[in-house]
């Protein structure tokens, strides 16, 4: 301690001299002052601790060990977690005796870069651990720790972000490969129209390959009538539709009419605004040409129908024109041929060769709206089914016309049907008219009624009203 209160730190040096008789005489030595010394080695410590407590808690692993040979002095526990090592199974031992590196030309690559450089940064290699093997970013720098020269590493684990940058381009691959042997045009287009890429397909689908029409406006190849059709598909998918489907034609390098099924999307960036229309087009021409060939047979083939029921009509009528007492036998003839008619027409008309249900049921009640409620979902059914439904619904008609709901004028008839898994089912009930009773006899009207279709209905007298009711499976009306 200095007069003034102040400490200092004294390395002191010296010796005992002897006379001849070994007698300590005299003392003489050097003492050197030291403090800032002390003072620099309790700010290295403090900082060593620092670093210690820094390289403990960093989330990257870590390790720190000497430069001469390699043994590991200290690993964190992010590393510990990484490799799947305990501690004491990695300090005092090299990254040679752990076999770390899984390729022996990445040690030599440090080991290179260290010598040239003096660090390593960044480097990707992968090194093996106690269960596994991980892909990381390695650095690595030469650091005085204490007296000695130290390497001091640390590895950034990219395993998972590998393996999903292999898996995303895979897909991507996928999807190239997809898109480029698609039999379909696959293209995206910006907002005004031009593309901006376009697979192979369109070659062979058009005519012109797909550098060719890089840049070029779709507009331009899109007949002056079927321009509106684009523009409102892109309007409602910019208000919001998230896609849209539709039939549309355009022109091919030779200039015929290529009719195109078009799926398209609005493609939008990270804050939501419409940047691009991605699109898959598939020609369709055979199939619309195919189309409109088999409905002109099925007219052809309709129109014959028609013309050989209304020969049997005559023939059926001319025999009984003679026939006394023959009227209204000759009616009721007149009317189920009139019936099938009708049912030819719709199936003419139909889809596929079907008739609408409700189309058939409206036309046989058509005199009688006012006294009719008719509710079901829309259904396509197939020709032969059509015709005996007609049939049905034409002699209930009659029969209601003549003895039940629609002979008064307060009468009325419900008429539904449902779909309920495959089970289709029909209702017709009368109410308001004449008292009804059982007949006491069976027509052929009565016959027809209970045996035109595969299942047998179940008709119900009431005096309220008639009611029948059938319940059909809907593989006999799919056409």
């Amino acid at each position: 301690m200095r007069p003034d209160g102040q400490l200092r730190w004294i390395l002191g040096r010296g010796r005992v001299v002897r006379d001849t008789l070994g007698k300590p005489v005299r003392y003489f030595g050097v003492d050197i002052d030291i403090t800032e010394r002390k003072r620099a080695e309790t700010e290295l410590r403090a900082a060593q601790s620092r670093f210690l407590s820094v390289f403990q808690l960093a989330p990257i692993a870590m390790s720190l060990g000497t430069l001469r040979d390699g043994r590991y002095i200290d690993v964190n526990a992010a590393l510990l977690a990484q490799t799947g090592y305990r501690r004491e199974d990695i300090i005092g031992r090299t990254a040679r005796e752990l076999s770390a590196y899984v390729e022996k030309r990445d040690f030599e690559r440090v080991r290179e870069l260290l010598a040239s450089q003096g660090k390593v940064r960044g480097l990707e290699l992968q090194l093996r651990g106690k269960m596994d093997v991980r892909t990381v970013l390695f650095s690595a720098d030469i650091v005085a720790f204490g007296d000695e020269q130290c390497l001091l590493t640390a590895s950034v684990d990219i395993t998972d972000r590998k393996a999903a940058e292999s898996a995303l381009l895979e897909s991507e691959q996928r999807y190239r490969d997809l898109v480029h042997n698609a039999n379909d045009i696959v293209a995206t287009v910006d907002l005004q129209g031009r593309f901006t890429s376009i697979n192979p397909a369109v070659e062979r689908v058009l005519g012109q390959r797909p550098e060719e029409l890089i840049g070029v406006s779709v507009e331009t190849l899109i007949p002056v009538e079927e321009r509106p059709k684009h523009q409102s598909m892109l309007q409602r998918k910019i208000e919001g539709e998230g896609a849209t489907r539709y039939e549309t034609q355009i022109q091919s390098k030779e200039g015929r009419r290529v009719t195109l099924e078009v799926n398209s999307k609005l493609i939008r960036d990270s804050n939501g605004d419409p940047v691009a229309i991605h699109s898959i087009s598939r020609d369709i021409t055979e199939r619309k040409d195919a189309e409109a060939r088999q409905t002109l047979l099925l007219r052809e083939l309709q129109h014959r129908a028609k013309n050989l029921l209304a020969v049997v009509q005559s023939i059926t009528l001319s025999t009984l024109r003679n026939v006394p007492g023959s009227a209204a036998v000759q009616a009721t003839i007149l009317g189920r041929f009139q019936a099938l008619a009708r049912a030819q027409d719709f199936v003419a008309a139909g889809p596929g060769g079907g008739a609408s249900l409700d189309e058939i049921v409206r036309a046989e009640l058509a005199p009688f709206v006012s006294q009719a409620s008719i509710e079901g979902p829309a259904l396509i059914a197939r020709t032969s089914f059509a015709q005996m439904f007609a049939l049905v619904v034409h002699e209930l008609a009659t029969n209601a016309t003549k003895y039940g709901a629609l002979s008064t004028p307060d009468g009325h008839i419900s008429i539904r049907w449902s779909v309920d898994g495959d089970a289709f089912s029909f209702w017709w009930i009368e109410r308001g008219g004449p008292a009804v009773e059982p007949p006491s006899t069976t027509g052929f009207g009565t016959k027809l009624i209970n045996a035109a279709l595969d299942e047998a209905p179940k008709v119900s007298y009431r005096s309220s009203g008639l009611e029948y009711a059938v319940v059909i499976p809907m593989e006999q009306l799919r056409p």
